[in-house]
């Protein structure tokens, strides 16, 4: 669960404060999960979208969960896997 909070600037905006795991409840500041470093990448999602896309827009819903990477490792993949489920496992470069 993102929290949100309003910052007033030249105008009022919403920004995240904190991030809770919705497993764990467990807070984390700004809205990303606790990283070694700035140079770490550490980025949980699980998310569905449905709706519909035309060339003049679209709309529609998105259903999330906030899930801290050590949930997601040793709560949400065995769960899965235990379904039936295999991950797909990348490399990724930029």
């Amino acid at each position: 669960m993102k929290n949100k909070k309003t910052v007033h600037r030249e105008y009022d905006s919403e920004v995240v404060d904190s991030v809770t795991c919705d497993i764990c409840k467990k807070i984390y500041q700004g809205e990303r999960w606790e990283r070694e470093s700035s140079y770490d990448v550490l980025e949980t999602e699980v998310k569905m979208k449905t709706g519909s896309s035309y060339p003049g827009g679209g709309s529609g819903e998105e259903i999330s969960f906030d899930i801290c990477p050590t949930c997601f490792t040793e709560k949400l993949v065995p769960v899965l896997k235990g379904l039936g489920a295999e991950p797909t496992v990348s490399d990724w470069k930029w």
